[in-house]
């Protein structure tokens, strides 16, 4: 992916923390085309990873669709949409700022600061989990689950979800900082990777065959055990990547105190640097803490509004279509995991001409085949609907289109908030992201209770639209870059060959 850039091994399992200085001080800089080629042969992998994920995720959800009854799968969808929400506030945004640091600043640290960075980051993600359960305990009491039309029983597991649900988000994000893209991708996911979700749909069979009675709660309770087996999964990866970089580093030391001279002034195999403290990491990390609660309030808040405002049957048909279209921008998920910590490298470095190119080029890649799903989704949009949910859902078929429209526009400004975050324009971000939630609150609410699941799929639309123009437009304003896709596909294609 976009993390294997041409200054990195060339080997997979020389690709380490610890192994990014010593390629860019024995390696010469590669072209940018050499950059593109990794770029294509890491990512790769990764959107193989990424297919299966939304292979499963479909499967799962055409498998819940048809075991629920339309009231309890709207009502499961309703309760993701708020697992996301609690698991946002979790990890606090130290999934970005663990990118931005150990893929950064921290790319050429030594080990010891490394660890003590991630230490530091764990106990503030402890310090916001423990914080955001005692915030939904209080809001449960004040009746927030009966104006989401939640039952009472759902509130615990949406708490315990969001917590493990964080918890593999930051791993992956610590993988991600570490370049191990593949192994970040098998935990990668708003709604958990590609590996709690096979565990979920697995489970999910086992009780349809065995006749057993599924419910929402029964369904959050078996996603629980799932999120639960793939954190410790996780755990496990972190783990092996930092024994491979204590092992690196003290491979280092030796080779340098073999070759060096009495003469010689011994120099550190790598860079010391000043480790951050808790109050500098959680200044940052706040920021895209509430950049990403203004993100999911502009992109998901919808569900939530049409959980309070519509009938039981028309929450299910907005719902399900909307977790559709979240799928067919997968896509450009992918390209923000892929050009992530390349992003934070390149524009630490003030190659901005190369950044921007390979911003263009990958977002050129990605929305076309986002495109491309779209328009198959809404020339096919009943039929669609009915193949994977049910002929009750084909209903939502105008739904799909006018949600698509939204997605169009955000495909057509590449991934430009990325680009401002990744550049430590946060506060820029999260002031576009406001607006952004404010006028979704308001217009969706007005449109749902006026002109029902339609209205809100239109001003959702025309809210993300908006927002995606704005943002296009501060990144090249302020990080000096412009992040759409090319006027030519096929050349984009032809240079990350």
């Amino acid at each position: 992916m976009a993390a294997y850039l041409g200054i990195l091994p060339t080997h997979p399992e020389q690709v380490g923390a610890t192994t990014l200085v010593d390629s860019i001080e024995q390696t010469p800089m590669k072209t940018l085309s050499q950059l593109q080629r990794r770029l294509l042969s890491g990512s790769a992998t990764v959107m193989l990873t990424r297919i299966a994920a939304i292979v499963v995720n479909m499967a799962l959800h055409a498998l819940l669709a048809r075991t629920l009854d339309p009231s309890s799968y709207g009502q499961l969808i309703v309760a993701l949409n708020t697992v996301i929400f609690v698991s946002i506030l979790c990890i606090f945004g130290l999934d970005q700022s663990s990118v931005r640091f150990l893929a950064g600043k921290y790319g050429s640290s030594n080990e010891s600061d490394r660890s003590q960075l991630i230490k530091r980051m764990a106990v503030i993600w402890a310090l916001a989990t423990t914080a955001t359960t005692i915030l939904l305990l209080t809001l449960s009491r004040l009746g927030l689950s009966d104006w989401l039309n939640l039952s009472p029983q759902v509130v615990p597991f949406i708490i315990i979800l969001g917590a493990l649900l964080s918890m593999e988000q930051n791993l992956s994000a610590v993988l991600r900082g570490f370049h191990k893209m593949l192994d970040s991708s098998l935990l990668n996911g708003r709604t958990g990777g590609v590996l709690s979700k096979f565990l979920w749909l697995m489970v999910s069979l086992v009780l349809v065959i065995a006749g057993q009675e599924v419910s929402t709660s029964t369904a959050l309770f078996y996603f629980c055990g799932c999120l639960l087996v793939s954190s410790i999964a996780g755990l496990a990866l972190v783990s092996k990547v930092r024994k491979e970089g204590v092992r690196i580093s003290k491979n280092k030391e030796v080779a340098t105190s073999e070759v060096s001279t009495p003469s010689d002034d011994t120099k550190p195999s790598s860079t010391q640097m000043e480790i951050l403290g808790y109050k500098t990491i959680a200044a940052s990390s706040g920021s895209i803490l509430v950049s990403s609660i203004l993100i999911f309030l502009t992109l998901r808040m919808d569900v939530w509004i049409a959980g309070a405002a519509l009938p039981p049957d028309d929450t299910a048909i907005y719902a399900s279509v909307t977790w559709l279209i979240l799928q067919t921008i997968a896509p450009l998920q992918i390209l923000a995991i892929a050009i992530s910590p390349s992003t934070a490298q390149l524009y630490s470095e003030s190659r901005l001409s190369d950044l921007e190119h390979m911003l263009r080029t990958t977002a050129t890649v990605y929305s076309t085949i986002t495109i491309t799903f779209l328009i198959f989704l809404c020339l096919l949009a009943g039929p669609v609907l009915s193949t994977i949910y049910g002929d009750f859902y084909a209903a939502g078929a105008p739904l799909l289109v006018a949600l698509a429209i939204g997605q169009l526009f955000n495909c057509l400004t590449g991934n430009s908030g990325q680009a401002l975050v990744m550049a430590g324009k946060e506060k820029v971000n999260m002031t576009v992201n406001a607006i952004s939630a404010i006028v979704q609150l308001a217009l969706g609410w007005y449109a749902a209770n006026n002109f029902g699941a339609l209205g809100l799929a239109i001003s959702t639309s025309f809210t993300i639209s908006l927002r995606s123009i704005v943002i296009w437009y501060l990144a090249k304003l302020l990080v000096g870059v412009w992040t759409h896709p090319t006027l030519s596909p096929v050349q984009a294609f032809k240079n990350l060959k």
